[in-house]
């Protein structure tokens, strides 16, 4: 009994600290609740910063970032997609979007203030807006693919 008894407790230990451990990479911002795609870790989340990497390996993407509190001139204090819309003139190709579950968002792409092109999307969380963002640069990552990620990630943001 001994011989599987001790084999199995420490089987079943590994197992429940694995899934105690385990970060989930779904995050919630204000009843907002945001999905990555398939392949994407949550990499690291803090209060207000949230990043995901891709560990898939059919793909050159980017790394997925989340601030829930963007704190630079670009949306500081703006509360809905109207406002980023009025102001946006760090945005090219801006425009409203409303997700398949009713989320209202500004997206565009840009590359004012940045050392690289990005593709933003700021989403309105009621409570502020919170910028969804990947970097698009075609030396290192697959631009088509990463307009793809980040489209399918706004597109399962939803209401808690």
């Amino acid at each position: 009994m001994k011989r599987v008894g001790i084999p199995l407790l420490c089987v079943a230990l590994i197992t429940t600290g694995y899934f105690v451990t385990r970060k989930s990479p779904i995050v919630t911002v204000a009843n907002v609740v945001f999905t990555p795609p398939q392949g994407y870790k949550l990499e690291s989340a803090e209060r207000s910063h949230t990043v995901w990497s891709y560990e898939g390996k059919d793909k050159r993407v980017s790394t997925l970032i989340l601030n829930a509190e963007i704190r630079n001139r670009q949306a500081q204090y703006m509360g809905s997609a109207e406002q980023v819309l009025e102001e946006c003139d760090w945005l090219v190709d801006a425009e409203l979007y409303v997700n398949p579950n009713g989320i209202r968002m500004v997206r565009g792409f840009s590359t004012t203030d940045t050392d690289f092109p990005q593709r933003r999307y700021y989403v309105e969380t009621g409570a502020a807006v919170a910028l969804l963002m990947i970097s698009e640069n075609s030396k290192y990552y697959d631009v088509d693919a990463c307009e793809e990620m980040i489209l399918e990630m706004a597109n399962n943001i939803r209401k808690k």
